[in-house]
């Protein structure tokens, strides 16, 4: 098998189809960094499986795909295709000719086919396995495997070996063994699992269908006796109800007389209830007007009170700000009068400054004359000072000495005389100072007063702020109370009124028929609804009357009774079950007697019958008499109990929490589950919440109207509070400026105490240094006498030299002590113009200061003349307002006693009315009692009906109707009752039953059965895979051993070979783990000691690889190999050995060569020239060398 042809189209840089035929023998491919020839490796290793993209030099896979140039549009997919020559059948396929093909798409899809049959990677990978040219094999080799064929990483070279050795074939098929015995290990542990789960069932399901079995025939013989006896109670009682309701038929006419002529004082009773309600209305009106009258009156009054405090607060604040005017008037004068003075001084001191400069500039000049004049004279009497040096020498020292003398004595007195001014004039500066000061100090504790009033005003201010804070977040609160009631109210409201739209809570043929009238009107016009949706509950009743109707709230009432049978018919008709319908014309009332109802009223707890506590319309009043006529309510279930045993259970009592007690003394009762969405009275609870929702947004309007009033309030609050913090911010930043200007003048005072200081230590010194002179003049004085009377015939000499050189210097010594004296008056009146100046600049400061405060105060003073002008028009409207207040609160007080004399009388015609019914009440309950015993017996025979009826209906589901063909002939009914009585025993013995073990155990052991035989098999199958892991490991063992043998063998003769001498060797860490322990290259060049890989040359380790790879070749070559790059790091001596050894292996291997270097396209038969003429795009020209002779 050799390798055909390479073809490439969207791989990498390679857009176009391009086609590489390859030949036996070598070839290379060449060209410039960067031209892409290494691709065409990548390319044979992309098709061939490989899935790492950091191996094809990419970061992902869509890499591989062309991705356009500035000239070309990038390509959706990268396709390679490989040919082989399969003539000798290497490839196990019966095909001699193999095409492999790879497609990848740019949005992530992949395609491989062999021989245009689509086929998966795993096939590709499985084909060329053991054949040294898969992904993982040893004939596709870069710079990249080289490293790795030494790395250190045991696994990274183990791949290279296991596959040379032949038993990667035999790994794959231990992993894809080892993967199923994991699989088939998880599957028995769940398979014993779910066994163990079914026999834990088996055992009790057993016996649990066995008794269920037991239960039914028991239910069947149950069942057909209970019904025969039902229906033969029901008989028997029939006949003694229809002697009852002849005899009830005769008293209720009297009845109705009775009520009618009581239902004629009522009318009037309330007529005249009604009149004193109006009255007391209107009543109550006049005096919410009235108070709301004194509210406004109190309002006026609170209003004038403050307006008037505000006038005060206004005549304060203009006292204040006019004083305070009047004090800056007086501190801007007198500014003004130290600023003149201070700048007189100035300009004395600018005059005398420019004086003493010309003066100066004189003095300099005539001493510099003076003292070049002396400089000639002492050159010309050079000559003669030599003759008489060492007497003139004395004479002159001591000469020059006296005049030092007498010049520094001079000098000192001026200066002293200098201080003694400067000190006087300090003093006085100080005493300016220490007086502005005091000034100073005094204003900082007039505003610091001011302050603390303004302080204490605040502090009242924000106590009426915090309050008025409190009452609008008290306001605030109470607003979204409101606004939630409001929302929780309009919630429940739309949930009824969803409920009542979708008729949820009535019973699915309920739920049809009403369903049908909505959609159709004219279906059945007289129908008016669902009982329980036609009353109206009061909360408080709301349990105890859904208790008493029971499923009754669902009966639909109706006008007629041929109506009530069309819907019987239209149901049957469209099989949507069954429903109790109500004729409104020939249902009739059951009330109970006078003597029941009078006893129970006396009773504790007794709160009503449930017929008169409920509210509906006066059209179905006898369907709501017949329902709740005969039921009592009361409060909790003892009372009811103590009041049903007084009346001997003779009627039916309901308690608020629902428990109920029958006729005959059976009772009802336990938890019960309602909610506020029960179908009775849901109508009367959406109007009831439409009602209180809107007290509530009318509360919550009052509230509005409050907050707003407060808001306005606390922004008034709020806005003199932000004023006084306005004028307490103003008078600390004038005090800020006070203790500025208090800090300077402190300052000066410092500064100017320690000048004083130091001028006094300066004019002390001068004195001693005065004295000091003094003594030493008078020394030198004496000396010079003696010296002149020694000298005084060489004097004569001299004396006309002399004389004018004395002169001479004494105009020298005068215009020196002249230029000093200058200089240190110029410094004094430097010293005294910086001061004056820096005192001016702060004078300055301070009048603006004090024009700016003025301003502020007259604004001050025009805002409150301004506020107190508004108030006094409001006090004026205030006064009128309160005066109409007066006169319609008067007028309301009269108004409000003719109303009452009116109730008065009212009152009076209202209790005559009153003691006429009591007489007519006493008649009714006379003719009550007597219908009171047949009441109580029909209610009884009715309810012990009822309860069999149901009974019928919720045990087996039948009507009396439908239960015909159960009808048995009751000979003996305590017998029939006995033979029950030990049905049921026998069926509560069996205790709980469960009807579905039957079937479930069936189920069950079925299940049992068929997971039985899965384990047999998975326990099977776990043995086979066992014995193949275990078979391939040891024929793994055998061949890598002796494979790993003949490599190590071959790779120390190709080592000497390729090194011209040396050693090397292979190794393995543990010998008794072949499969797994890491496998150790040794490597010994010629020359060097045995060393550790890595510290091996760049070329050394390459060419050790190199050594390593053909010896895997000697033993068993492949049929191609790709070299990219392999030998870049050997030098050219190395590189030429490298080459031999290629061509010795060329004639049975093909060897594709990815290379730059010289040596290896001279090895080479064909050469393949990659080139990128245009940028991004790699092109192939190819040459073949054997048609060229060498040189």
């Amino acid at each position: 098998m050799h390798l055909t042809s390479l073809e490439m189209q969207g791989f990498k840089s390679f857009p176009e189809r391009t086609v590489i035929e390859f030949h036996e023998g070598i070839t290379a491919i060449v060209g410039p960094n960067g031209s892409g020839k290494s691709n065409v490796a990548d390319a044979i290793r992309w098709v061939l499986g490989e899935q790492s993209v950091r191996s094809l030099r990419g970061d992902k896979m869509e890499d591989v795909v062309f991705n356009g140039t500035e000239n070309r549009r990038a390509m959706g997919f990268a396709e390679v295709a490989i040919n082989f020559d399969n003539s000798d059948q290497v490839l196990p396929l019966e095909y001699n000719h193999v095409r492999i093909v790879r497609r990848y798409y740019r949005s992530g899809e992949s395609e491989y086919m062999i021989n245009q049959t689509p086929c998966r990677l795993k096939d590709i990978t499985a084909l060329f396995m053991d054949t040294g040219i898969g992904r993982d094999g040893y004939s596709l080799v870069s710079q990249g495997k080289v490293d790795e064929i030494l790395s250190t990483r045991s696994e990274d070279r183990r791949r290279i070996f296991d596959e040379a050795s032949g038993i990667v074939k035999y790994k794959s098929r231990q992993l894809e063994a080892e993967r199923k015995l994991a699989r088939t290990d998880t599957n028995l542990i769940r398979i014993n699992d779910i066994l163990t789960e079914l026999s834990d069932r088996i055992s009790p399901l057993r016996s649990q269908s066995e008794k269920a079995r037991i239960y039914l025939e028991l239910a069947s013989e149950m069942k057909k006796l209970d019904i025969a006896l039902i229906l033969h109670q029901l008989g028997g009682r029939e006949e003694e109800a229809n002697k009852l309701n002849e005899t009830r038929a005769q008293l209720s006419n009297d009845l109705t007389t009775t009520e009618a002529n009581i239902a004629r004082g009522r009318k009037g009773y309330e007529l005249v209830g009604q009149k004193i309600r109006d009255l007391e209305a209107r009543t109550e009106n006049l005096r919410v007007k009235h108070s709301g009258l004194l509210d406004q009156l109190s309002e006026k009054n609170n209003s004038i009170v403050l307006l008037k405090e505000q006038n005060r607060n206004f005549d304060k604040d203009k006292v204040e700000a006019k004083a305070e005017i009047e004090r800056l008037a007086r501190q801007q004068e007198l500014l003004l009068a130290e600023r003149e003075t201070r700048e007189h001084k100035r300009n004395v001191l600018l005059k005398q400054r420019s004086a003493f400069t010309e003066q100066l500039s004189e003095v300099t000049a005539r001493y510099q004359a003076i003292l070049n004049k002396m400089s000639d004279q002492a050159q010309a009497q050079e000559n003669l000072r030599q003759q008489l040096a060492e007497m003139r020498e004395r004479i002159f020292a001591v000469d020059t000495a006296q005049a030092r003398f007498e010049s520094e004595s001079q000098l000192l007195k001026r200066q002293y005389e200098n201080i003694s001014q400067q000190l006087s004039q300090m003093e006085a500066d100080l005493q300016e100072i220490l007086q502005a000061q005091l000034e100073v100090r005094n204003q900082i504790s007039a505003a610091e007063t001011d302050v603390n009033s303004l302080v204490e005003k605040k502090n009242l201010n924000d106590k009426l702020l915090s309050e008025w804070e409190r009452k609008v977040s008290d306001l605030e609160t109470k607003k979204q109370k409101y606004i939630q009631k409001i929302r929780d109210y309009d919630y429940q409201r739309e949930v009824l009124k969803k409920l009542e739209e979708n008729l949820e809570g009535y019973l699915v043929p309920v739920k049809k028929i009403m369903q049908k009238l909505q959609a159709e009107p004219d279906f059945a016009p007289d129908v008016k609804g669902p009982l329980g949706s036609l009353i109206e509950v009061e909360e408080k009743y709301e349990v105890a009357i859904e208790v008493a109707l029971g499923t009754s709230s669902n009966h639909i009432v109706t006008t007629t009774e041929e109506s009530a049978k069309n819907l019987v018919e239209w149901l049957k008709e469209s099989q949507s079950g069954r429903a109790t319908f109500l004729p409104i014309e020939t249902i009739k009332p059951k009330e109970l007697s006078s003597n029941i109802v009078a006893f129970a009223k006396k009773s504790p707890g007794y709160l009503g019958i449930a017929a008169e506590l409920i509210s509906y319309p006066e059209e179905i009043e006898n369907i709501v008499r017949y329902q709740l006529g005969r039921t009592l309510v009361c409060d909790d279930l003892s009372k009811a109990l103590a009041l049903a045993a007084s009346l001997k259970y003779r009627c039916r009592i309901v308690t608020l929490e629902g428990d109920l007690v029958n006729p005959g003394g059976s009772i009802t009762g336990g938890s019960l589950n309602f909610s506020a969405s029960g179908i009775i009275g849901r109508s009367g609870r959406i109007a009831k919440l439409g009602k209180i929702r809107e007290g509530l947004r009318a509360k919550n309007e009052e509230l509005l109207t409050d907050l707003a009033a407060a808001h306005e309030e606390l922004d008034h609050v709020t806005e003199i509070d932000e004023g006084v913090l306005t004028d307490i911010r103003s008078l600390r930043e004038e005090i800020s400026n006070y203790h500025v200007h208090l800090d300077a003048l402190v300052a000066n005072e410092e500064k100017l105490k320690e000048k004083l200081a130091r001028e006094r230590d300066i004019a002390e010194q001068l004195q001693v240094e005065s004295a000091t002179l003094e003594a030493k003049f008078l020394a030198s004085q004496q000396d010079k006498t003696k010296d002149e009377e020694l000298l005084l015939s060489l004097s004569a000499q001299i004396d006309k030299e002399s004389s004018q050189r004395d002169t001479d210097r004494a105009e020298r010594d005068r215009l020196r002590e002249r230029e000093t004296d200058l200089r240190v008056s110029l410094g004094s009146i430097e010293q005294s113009l910086d001061g004056i100046t820096d005192f001016v600049r702060h004078l300055e400061e301070q009048a603006v200061s004090g024009r700016s405060r003025q301003a502020q105060l007259e604004k001050v003073i025009a805002d409150s003349a301004r506020g107190q002008s508004d108030n006094l028009g409001q006090l004026k409207q205030l006064d009128e307002d309160l005066e109409q207040l007066r006169h319609d609160i008067s007028e309301l007080a009269l108004e409000v006693e003719e109303q009452n004399l009116k109730k008065d009388q009212l009152e009076g015609e209202r209790l005559r009315l009153y003691q006429n019914l009591e007489s007519q009440a006493e008649s009714l309950a006379a003719i009550r009692g007597e219908l009171g015993k047949l009441e109580e017996a029909l209610l009884r025979i009715e309810h012990n009906n009822d309860q069999l009826r149901n009974r019928l209906w919720e045990d087996y589901e039948l009507t009396v109707a439908t239960a015909g063909e159960w009808r048995q002939e009751i000979s003996n009914y305590n017998k029939s009752q006995r033979e029950l009585n030990r049905l049921k025993a026998k069926i509560k013995d069996l205790g709980a039953v469960n009807l579905d073990a039957i079937k479930e155990f069936e189920a069950v052991q079925d299940r049992f059965s068929f997971m039985d035989g899965q384990r047999e098999d998975i326990e099977l199958s776990r043995q086979e895979l066992t014995s193949l892991i275990s078979e391939l490991d040891q024929a793994m063992e055998e061949q890598f051993k002796i494979y790993f043998k003949e490599i190590s063998l071959n790779f120390d003769t190709v080592f000497r070979e390729l090194f011209g001498g040396g050693f090397a060797e292979l190794s393995l860490a543990d010998t008794d783990d072949l499969l797994n322990t890491d496998i150790i290259i040794k490597a010994q060049p010629p020359g060097k000691r045995l060393q550790n890989l890595s510290l091996l040359s760049g070329g050394e380790r390459s060419l050790t690889a190199i050594a390593l790879l053909f010896a895997i070749f000697r033993l068993k070559p492949a049929p191609f190999c790709v070299f990219d790059e392999v030998e870049s790091t050997l030098d050219d001596a190395n590189v030429i050995r490298f080459n031999n050894y290629i061509k010795r292996y060329s004639s049975g291997t093909q060897f594709i060569l990815v290379t730059h270097r010289k040596g290896t396209m001279e090895s080479a038969e064909r050469l393949y020239g990659v080139t990128m003429q245009e940028r991004g795009v790699s092109s192939i020209y190819s040459m073949k060398l054997s048609d060229y002779p060498a040189d």
